[in-house]
């Protein structure tokens, strides 16, 4: 059976979902964030009150938190255990009619004077 390169390069695979997650968690910090804090801080400050400096930082880490246990949790699912287990469940990186296919070409051929008794 072929293994799948998400189970071949595991710290890959980790690599490329640790940027996949960061980038819209970056985007949403820096794009849609911003209008929310100053509505936040508008309504805060005619209370009187002041928020920390700290927030937009608070909120990067916050972001690269979320990828990093992205990246962490791909790599767990590129163990060929737990690959196995998620194929159970239809959930696996190799498609099932590709995996029925391999395993029906690694079945034991039958010997062309085969007569089944019936």
């Amino acid at each position: 059976m072929n293994t799948s390169t998400q189970v071949q390069h595991p710290n890959r695979a980790s690599v490329r979902t640790f940027i996949q997650t960061l980038i819209p968690a970056l985007v949403l910090v820096f794009v849609a964030v911003p209008p929310f804090v100053d509505i936040v801080l508008d309504e805060v400050g005619k209370a009187g009150v002041e928020l920390p400096e700290w927030l937009y930082l608070a909120l990067t880490g916050a972001s690269v938190a979320c990828a990093l246990v992205a990246a962490i949790v791909a790599r767990v699912m590129a163990i060929p255990g737990v690959e196995k287990v998620l194929e159970r469940f239809g959930v696996g990186t190799t498609p099932k009619a590709k995996r029925l296919a391999e395993a029906e070409a690694d079945a034991t051929p039958v010997p062309d004077d085969y007569k089944p008794k019936h």
